[in-house]
């Protein structure tokens, strides 16, 4: 604390510079205490991969869900892609119903449900 840099002492000669010197230091020490907990001890954040089944975007979700910002988005996806499968398996016993699996109707309609996936 140099007086010549803020005009701050520890022993100053009012109430107030001597309260401001204080609150100076134990501010930069609260400081530099969570900075360094900061860089040392928290959790790096999980990396993106490559995607490509439901089950990687299931995963790569997971990931995300105990973040505190983005938990309730996180949630949701989970939540659509679970209804998504439910509405996949569905269609495709509603197919199998309607069509042989060896007709062109049925492989249209296939390409077209696992696109929309």
């Amino acid at each position: 604390m140099s007086p010549g840099l803020l005009g701050l002492e520890i022993t100053g000669e009012s109430a107030l510079e001597t309260a401001s010197g204080v609150t100076l230091l134990i501010i930069s020490l609260l400081v530099v205490l969570y900075g360094s907990y900061t860089l040392l001890f928290k959790a790096p954040a999980p990396s993106v991969c490559h995607l490509e089944t439901q089950q990687d975007y299931i995963a790569g979700l997971s990931n995300y869900r105990n973040v505190k910002a983005l938990k309730k988005d996180v949630l949701l996806a989970l939540d659509q892609l679970e209804r998504i499968g439910k509405k996949k398996s569905t269609l495709l016993q509603v197919l199998g119903e309607r069509f042989e699996p060896t007709e062109l109707s049925y492989r249209k309609f296939l390409s077209v449900i696992t696109g929309v996936e």
